[in-house]
């Protein structure tokens, strides 16, 4: 029994009919081209159900004119494919790679293995496999074919193989998923991409994914977008001050000067931060300035002094306080719309551990009189953005630590961003659920 190969229009393509002829465009690449109107009836049958070749040629009035759309269709990434035998449908690509990526042969005497990014996961019922390299993915069907895949980790001869497993074969490695086994990849910039980098890059820029990204506002008629100001955490609250005469002249100092003062410190003094301090560092470089309504999202943005994608300001930072003159030690919440502090009700064992550890104990110094540890409401970046919230979301941390750095430079103090933190910890320490608002990053201050 043969295999076939079919052919279905994606349902991101929206197909448009003029007197003209029809136009069609992909709302997740932006791609488009126009055609004449024999072509219409193709274009329709392949957004109703799955077509072989010939088949959806046949549709139009010109066979060649047909095949030509349908190339057009496939270059262009507006088509899926499927490996169909007899009533089973063996495997099935999103988007279609070019015809001779199911039909290339395979080398004799060559053993075969997955590319050590190639992942499998289940979605909708489906086992896909996926990999950073090509914004193809294939959805498996057929229970060999999977088993096929544990044999392809170790690597595997197919040359003496069945149909199916050749044809299969021969798709993961025109899509790069699949490679021989034993090549020197030693010199290869490839070498320095770990599996999480390279699929974080590759499935948030246009280009390395066919997945949406961007603006969708995906949840919006389905649940509410969560509030632009985070409800408090308790009635324990202490107000800050705002800048005094003194330190807003220090906040004045020309901007250029600031900059090329800026640095990381980790080692800090006996002396510990003022409230005044500490309230002009959290007022200059974090709070909420003013909130916008988006009457049209029912939804509300906030204008701070760092840029947050979208206005969302996802970001919430939680001061542990160590050494600071009018305010007791403890972990804290920063109240950026009345510039105040919530004492956080949490695990005051926890709390207290945190409290004793340096985060720059290997330096022998002092530790940092304040820790500001940062966490992310993500389902607020996430209700607008799709794909790409979380992106969106760190570099919104990186515009705020340098805001922090200028901040700090300005006041005279030291600052020192860290690259890590424990948020397992932290959140059971703060009573934080990291599903809904997870710690991504953390900042030191000091005299």
């Amino acid at each position: 029994m043969s295999i076939q190969i079919q052919y279905r229009l994606q349902s991101t393509v929206d197909v448009y009919e003029s007197a003209k002829g029809i136009a069609l465009v992909s709302t997740v690449t932006g791609k488009a081209f126009s055609l004449g109107l024999n072509a219409a009836p193709m274009a329709k049958a392949l957004q109703s159900g799955w077509l072989t070749e010939d088949e959806a040629a046949g549709k139009t009035n010109d066979l060649s004119q047909g095949y030509f759309a349908l190339i057009t269709m496939q270059k262009t990434g507006m088509l899926d494919a499927r490996m169909v035998k007899g009533e089973s449908v063996l495997f099935s690509v999103s988007p279609s790679p070019e015809e001779s990526a199911f039909t290339g042969q395979i080398a004799s005497g060559i053993t075969y293995q997955l590319n050590r990014y190639a992942y499998l996961r289940q979605d909708n019922g489906c086992l896909l496999l996926e990999s950073p390299l090509t914004p193809s993915r294939i959805a498996v069907h057929d229970g060999k074919l999977a088993g096929m895949l544990h044999h392809l980790c170790a690597g595997l001869r197919l040359d003496i193989a069945g149909e199916d497993a050749k044809v299969f074969l021969s798709a993961l490695i025109a899509l790069g998923i699949a490679e021989p086994a034993g090549v020197d990849n030693e010199n290869s910039p490839m070498q320095f991409w770990q599996f999480h980098d390279l699929l974080y890059y590759a499935r948030t820029l246009h280009g390395k994914t066919t997945y949406t990204i961007g603006a969708t506002y995906r949840f919006h008629g389905k649940r509410p977008s969560l509030p632009a100001i985070r409800k408090p955490l308790s009635d324990d609250v202490i107000a800050l001050p705002a800048p005094t005469a003194l330190l807003s002249e220090q906040l004045g100092r020309p901007f250029s000067e600031v900059l090329g003062k800026r640095e990381s410190r980790r080692e800090f003094s006996d002396e510990p931060l003022t409230l005044e301090e500490l309230g002009a560092f959290l007022y200059a470089a974090a709070r909420i300035k003013r909130e916008l309504a988006e009457p049209e999202q029912d939804d509300a943005v906030t204008m701070r002094p760092s840029p947050s994608g979208g206005a969302r300001h996802a970001l919430e930072i939680y001061p542990l306080v160590r050494h600071c003159t009018g305010l007791s030690p403890g972990g804290y919440h920063y109240d950026a719309l009345n510039h105040r502090l919530e004492r956080v009700p949490g695990n005051e064992e926890m709390i207290g551990t945190l409290l004793e550890e340096n985060p720059f104990e290997f330096l022998g110094g002092n530790s940092p009189q304040v820790t500001f540890n940062i966490a992310a409401r993500i389902g607020r970046t996430a209700w607008k953005y799709e794909s790409i919230a979380f992106k969106l979301i760190n570099q919104d941390m990186g515009c705020l630590y340098q805001t922090l750095y200028l901040v700090a430079t300005a006041l005279g103090l030291s600052p020192c961003a860290l690259g890590s933190v424990n948020t397992d910890q932290l959140g059971k320490a703060l009573g934080i659920d990291w599903r809904e608002e997870p710690f991504i990053g953390a900042f030191t201050l000091g005299k």
